[in-house]
């Protein structure tokens, strides 16, 4: 008997969370964005500061300076659930100047399967609009861009909200 082959994905969750005290990442309350498709590089490398002085010879010397992560684009499926989470009532683009008036942030979270710690990025939703669509295809592929307002950094795995 043939062994059936099954489709497996890489098994990540990217999830959001609003801050309850300002400025203090939350660590539960992530609600799962199930439509996310991709997400994009979160490794960027450090600018190079120049710190040659007069006295060097040889070359150039240098010291690591920020990273610029740039605008965050992140794939999804177009379905009434993604358009919920960001622009329905409750959604984050929707609440986000709210919260942001009461001095509280959103965070993404990528947790990846059989790692022990998430990668944390403090965001702000950008708005979007539609996708491109054409005959034939049975989806709209949708990019939903954040802003980093903050530091990223790796941490414990957060409680998720059912």
């Amino acid at each position: 008997m043939a062994k059936k082959m099954v489709a497996v994905t890489i098994g990540t969750k990217v999830s959001f969370a609003w801050e309850t005290e300002s400025g203090v990442r939350p660590t539960t309350g992530y609600k799962t964005w199930c439509d996310c498709t991709s997400h994009p590089d979160l490794n960027p490398s450090r600018d190079q500061i120049e710190t040659t002085t007069l006295c060097q010879e040889n070359n150039h010397t240098y010291t690591s300076g920020l990273r610029d992560f740039g605008e965050l684009e992140f794939g999804s499926n177009l379905t009434q659930e993604t358009l919920d989470l960001f622009i329905g009532e409750q959604g984050y683009n929707t609440l986000y100047p709210e919260k942001q008036e009461e001095g509280l942030g959103l965070w993404i979270c990528i947790d990846i399967k059989h790692i022990n710690k998430s990668y944390y990025i403090p965001v702000e939703p950008q708005d979007f609009g539609m996708p491109e669509g054409e005959a034939g295809s049975n989806k709209y592929d949708l990019s939903v861009y954040f802003s980093v307002t903050g530091d990223a950094v790796w941490a414990e795995d957060p409680t998720y909200e059912e």
